[in-house]
């Protein structure tokens, strides 16, 4: 496939790109370099915004069928566990009779929708049947000091391995949680590589022992009122970026992506390399999180940045094309049209918040069979 005539985020200009074999060819600003090679797949996309494919480095696939719980702001994840089980296991009870691999099918989808090209899931290992994105689930997932048995033995066995151990950590307001993560490093091997999740009570002196901090802002608002000093832990640790599941933040990751430019605790530049290539570099993500020749073809595309708007200023509905690995799993309506025959078969019409798009699969039939079980759950837009 060659993509016509787009733009490239800090670029000047207007490139043209030619993908084979699930990676990028060629990225040259001299259209007739490829007008010459013989490909019957082209898409002219007017200026389009080329970037690489989004890595959501949090969230629990099986999770995204729950509606949000809680009922009132939390002093942390503990408080809030044991406020949601005593109030909300009817609601449960119902979802988790939903079968284990429609749930998992539906997180999968949630972040293709929102232009994720890879997922990191977090908790047990699922199996997950052609997963229409990249599904990350190489690392060592422990969930917290509190709530995973014989952690601490379970960090010590981990010595020597070279995948990192991601556990929840800090995931609370008050000064419990800060010593939580004190008693969490008090027994981390030198040699082990440990990723946060939330660190909402972690302190700049205690990033330093971290590879990498997951900011799930979206998820810390609802539950804490509040999310990680960012602007001060960014200077200690790498910063990457997580959704947390429907039971704790918006369907929507790009409402999550206005959330973190609010905060005013990074930029527009900072934010985009969360998503991308710092997350690549984190979790050892070959040829991910770069448009590079040579490197995979994770890419999506949106409508170009005009103006003072800022990147991060669309929605879902607004992303005209997700590739993974070379391969289409989302397009526009509009654009498909110029390449028709490609999407005949094992692709559907959905329309994601008023806007038609050709899916990888059948989102539709798999809303459906969820419904059949739990009527209520809420699907961001989607219909078909």
């Amino acid at each position: 496939m060659i993509l016509h005539d787009i733009t490239r985020y800090g670029k000047p200009g207007r490139y043209h790109v030619r993908i084979r074999n699930g990676k990028i060819h060629t990225i040259t600003s001299h259209r007739k370099e490829l007008d010459k090679v013989r490909d019957p797949e082209r898409l002219e996309l007017d200026g389009a915004l080329l970037l690489p494919g989004f890595i959501n480095t949090h969230d629990h696939l099986d999770f995204n069928c729950f509606p949000a719980a809680g009922h009132h702001l939390y002093e942390g994840y503990r408080e809030w566990v044991a406020d949601v089980n005593n109030h909300d296991t009817d609601t449960f009870k119902k979802v988790l009779q939903i079968p284990l691999p429609l749930r998992t099918a539906w997180g999968v989808y949630k972040n293709l929708l929102n232009g994720f090209t890879t997922v990191v899931n977090h908790g047990e290992k699922l199996k997950i049947k052609k997963p229409v994105t990249g599904v990350y689930q190489e690392a060592l997932s422990l969930h917290s000091v509190a709530f995973e048995k014989n952690w601490a033995k379970k960090l010590k066995a981990h010595k020597g391995k070279k995948k990192p151990v991601i556990i929840h950590a800090g995931e609370g307001v008050t000064g419990n949680y800060s010593d939580e993560i004190d008693e969490l490093l008090d027994q981390l091997p030198k040699s082990v590589s440990l990723i946060a999740v939330h660190g909402v009570a972690m302190k700049p002196a205690q990033a330093k022992h971290f590879s990498a901090l997951v900011w799930c802002p979206a998820s810390n608002d609802f539950l804490f009122g509040r999310t990680a000093a960012i602007d001060q832990l960014k200077k200690n640790t790498t910063i990457i970026f997580g959704t947390d599941s429907t039971l704790t933040a918006s369907w929507n990751a790009w409402s999550q992506f206005r959330l973190a430019m609010e905060s005013g605790m990074v930029t527009e530049n900072e934010l985009l390399q969360m998503l991308t290539v710092h997350a690549a570099g984190v979790l050892d993500m070959k040829g991910k999180g770069v448009i590079e020749e040579k490197e995979l073809a994770d890419l999506i595309i949106i409508p170009p940045v005009e103006g003072t708007s800022s990147l991060f200023s669309f929605q879902p509905g607004d992303i005209q094309l997700v590739m993974q690995k070379g391969r289409v799993r989302m397009i526009s309506q509009a654009l498909s049209k110029q390449i028709q025959p490609v999407f005949e078969k094992n692709y559907s019409l959905v329309s994601l918040q008023g806007q038609l798009k050709m899916i990888s699969g059948n989102p539709g039939e798999l809303i459906q069979s969820v419904r059949k079980y739990y009527p209520e759950m809420e699907t961001g837009g989607v219909e078909w």
